[in-house]
């Protein structure tokens, strides 16, 4: 019964930034802005904020900057998630350089042919739960937003282009792919050019574009206010 009176947050994290919000009440759709601000201050807004009386539950969606991806074709033989996640972390650490005690890996193992992992540094997943304790809450849901937004594409592929960060992802029941890279020196189209070449899609892919300040706007608990397809 108290469960459904606790405060619902909402948190986007791209690899610089961090945008908070909040339900306006534990029966209302519309959501409140609570923070936009640098990642690094975002724990002592959270801090700062009220203790919800019946406490409060945190939904967080990783931006690609944040994110490494890992999918392979499943081996013959592998059933369990326990064996997914041993051939995953080892795709990883090999052939990626992620090394197990730095990272946290995330495994699917709901596809036929392939296994699909994202891995999260293991130090940035702990500020997130630190975060979530400081603001008397629990974390209910940790995703990326790129395969979050795959479910308003169906099996179309697309592109996204974050602040810091391109992905281009393609849900088709035959074959899952998503492939994305950093900012650092290059600019967006010149990342989106490279990543092309390792993406199996011949088609112009419709762009999804980060932009904030959007006039007219209403804020959504899922961030889509702030994408624009272009």
């Amino acid at each position: 019964m108290w469960s459904a009176l606790r405060t619902k947050r909402f948190m986007l994290l791209t690899g610089s930034r961090a945008y908070v919000r909040e339900a306006v009440s534990p029966w209302s759709s519309a959501v409140k802005e609570v923070a936009n601000c640098a990642m690094d201050d975002v724990g002592d807004v959270l801090a700062g904020l009220s203790k919800p009386r019946y406490g409060a539950t945190l939904e967080v969606l990783l931006g690609s900057a944040l994110c490494r991806f890992v999918v392979i074709p499943r081996p013959s033989g592998i059933h369990t998630d326990q064996e997914a996640r041993a051939v995953l972390q080892s795709h990883a650490s090999k052939k990626l350089g992620l090394k197990e005690a730095e990272w946290t890996l995330c495994v699917d193992n709901r596809m036929r042919r392939q296994l699909i992992g994202c891995a999260m540094r293991a130090a940035t997943l702990a500020r997130i739960h630190g975060w979530a304790a400081a603001s008397h809450g629990r974390i209910s849901s940790i995703r990326p937003l790129a395969t979050t937004l795959s479910r308003a594409f169906k099996a179309q592929p697309f592109s996204l282009l974050e602040p810091d960060a391109v992905s281009m992802v393609s849900t088709s029941p035959a074959a899952f792919q998503i492939v994305s890279a950093r900012l650092s020196d290059e600019d967006h189209d010149a990342v989106t050019e490279r990543l092309r070449m390792s993406f199996v899609v011949a088609e112009p892919l419709p762009i999804i574009r980060f932009e904030e300040g959007r006039q007219g706007k209403l804020a959504q608990r899922d961030f889509s206010d702030l994408l624009v397809r272009a």
